[in-house]
């Protein structure tokens, strides 16, 4: 992914360039923050989701308890309750994410290290921490400009995460959390 990552703000800039007559820096009027210069030039500053939080958001997550993270989401977001009454760890962070930072990243941006349970098809990072995937996203002036992870492919681990998000379906029947697949988990375990 991290290759992915370096093809994207490559290509981007190649874009910019050809538009902009070689160069890669361009005004912006229109935003909310005021008129500011934006350089699309490699590489692009590179943040975890939980840095990200901490320097655009001003919370350090490592530093609350969950319950702790509810109420930030409670008291600094108009996110309804039944949004992160439920809420895991990883989903709670990146509830954050989306409210308190998103908007903020106006210069280009890649945000990796995302919360497992937010891609349950995504592999955990090679680090070794299992609560972190291989995950980006592109940012620019407040927008996703895309997202991009490395596949998980064991068939194993997929169903357990799988079966994780029918669990708090049936804590939330409003989240975005598909049905089990079993062709696909039956094309893994075959060697898809």
């Amino acid at each position: 992914y991290n290759d992915v990552m370096k093809c994207v703000e490559n290509l981007v800039e190649y874009i910019v360039r050809a538009l902009n007559n070689g160069e890669t820096q361009v005004q912006y009027s229109h935003l909310k923050s005021g008129p500011q210069v934006v350089d699309f030039k490699a590489p692009w500053i590179r943040m975890t989701m939980k840095e990200s939080i901490s320097v655009y958001g001003g919370v350090d997550v490592d530093l609350h308890a969950d319950h702790e993270l509810r109420k930030i989401l409670e008291t600094q977001t108009s996110l309804p309750e039944k949004m992160y009454v439920h809420a895991s760890r990883g989903e709670l962070i990146a509830l954050l994410f989306d409210e308190l930072v998103c908007d903020k990243l106006i210069a280009p941006h890649h945000i990796t290290d995302h919360p497992l349970e937010t891609t349950p098809l995504c592999k955990t990072l090679r680090s070794g921490d299992e609560t972190l995937v291989e995950r980006f996203e592109s940012f620019c002036l407040g927008k996703e400009l895309c997202n991009a992870y490395s596949e998980l492919n064991d068939p194993l681990q997929q169903r357990k995460l799988l079966e994780e998000q029918m669990r708090k379906k049936a804590l939330n029947p409003d989240s975005e959390y598909h049905p089990i697949d079993e062709e696909f988990l039956e094309a893994l375990c075959q060697g898809m």
